[in-house]
């Protein structure tokens, strides 16, 4: 009765808000569209989007511009749960903003390596990063050189992951994003164990370690398949905590000398589904890791409604539809055919 009391309003906020995310229909009804233009006009009849895209123009509506809009409405939605939020629920949020931060420390980056700008304007996110983070996000972003990015950082967690990477020389952004990355998943495991109660930990550690696990394992297969990496090497780019993943079973996927050993040392592990989908439903290995994490998070939030799951779960959905749509429109801008680019969003 303790979770109905403390989840119940939550709960219902959730509810009302998972009933405005596209359903299947309208991701069939998005992709089917021609052009940006009918792409950016249908999104502004949606009730979540209306008001996101009224103010933006459609001729020259680019890529980045478009995940800066609706990232933007991500950062909305967890605005609105945090303040709906008790005590209790605001912990796991501090905690899940984690995921924001590194996303846009990342794009921070891509641009101060890259050296280009942004093509669209952090300063709309500047007032939740003000209330949540640590670092300016409009200066990382504005930064010109790699010293003014780590300056902006000064004061954060963040100074000394990027500076441990900068003292190395010659440092790449693979290399930057990959001790992103290891920071993020240990300090994460970390905290969840920290920070949650026994049964919420439960819930959230289910989705959490079978993503990492599967991106392990995501991370092993591309070393197979697209690189010739030795063992050592392999390990060096992996995530060093496992879930439900044996020592002796990763072993056996990283030692695999072929993929055809890879897959057969997958299938004893319990993450043989993603071999399945693979070889049942001709989809990449990639995407059967999200079809598996789908179904995790749906069964989660099913299960037990009034707890942390379904708070989860909930900001999972928003990612991916984010992740959806921002992939629908440029398939819609190369005229890639419907069915095409629903299969890429796995909405096929």
């Amino acid at each position: 009765m303790g979770n109905l009391f403390a989840y119940s309003g939550i709960t219902t906020k959730i509810r009302a808000m998972q009933s405005r995310l596209l359903k299947k229909e309208d991701y069939q009804d998005l992709c089917s569209l021609r052009s940006v233009y009918e792409a950016d006009a249908y999104l502004r009849r949606c009730p979540t989007y209306e008001k996101l895209f009224i103010s933006v123009g459609t001729e020259d509506l680019h890529r980045t511009e478009l995940e800066g809009l609706l990232r933007y409405s991500l950062y909305e939605d967890y605005g609105k749960l945090y303040g709906f939020s008790n005590l209790r629920q605001r912990k796991f949020l501090d905690l899940y903003f984690l995921n924001y931060e590194i996303s846009a420390l990342k794009t921070c980056l891509r641009s101060v390596i890259s050296d280009t700008h942004l093509f669209y304007d952090v300063s709309l996110f500047k007032p939740f990063f003000d209330k949540h983070s640590k670092f300016d996000i409009e200066a990382a972003a504005h930064a010109n050189s790699m010293a003014d990015f780590l300056s902006c950082l000064k004061d954060s967690e963040y100074y000394k992951v990027f500076s441990e990477v900068e003292r190395t020389g010659n440092a790449t952004l693979f290399d930057y994003e990959n001790h992103l990355d290891l920071y993020y998943f240990r300090k994460s495991w970390s905290n969840l164990k920290k920070y949650l109660k026994s049964d919420e930990q439960k819930e959230v550690l289910l989705s959490f370690g079978s993503r990492l696990d599967m991106l392990n394992i995501q991370w092993i297969y591309r070393s197979k398949k697209y690189y010739s990496l030795s063992s050592a090497e392999v390990y060096g780019l992996l995530i060093p905590i496992t879930y439900k993943l044996r020592t002796e079973q990763l072993k056996a996927l990283v030692d695999a000398e072929s993929l055809d050993l890879f897959f057969s040392a997958l299938r004893e592990t319990r993450y043989k589904t993603m071999e399945e989908y693979w070889a049942r439903d001709n989809i990449s290995l990639e995407d059967s890791f999200r079809l598996i994490l789908d179904k995790i998070y749906k069964r989660q939030s099913q299960k037990d409604p009034y707890s942390i799951a379904t708070l989860n779960a909930y900001l999972y959905n928003k990612e991916q539809e984010v992740e959806n749509i921002t992939t629908a429109i440029e398939g819609i801008r190369y005229h890639l055919d419907p069915d095409i680019i629903l299969q890429q969003i796995n909405q096929l």
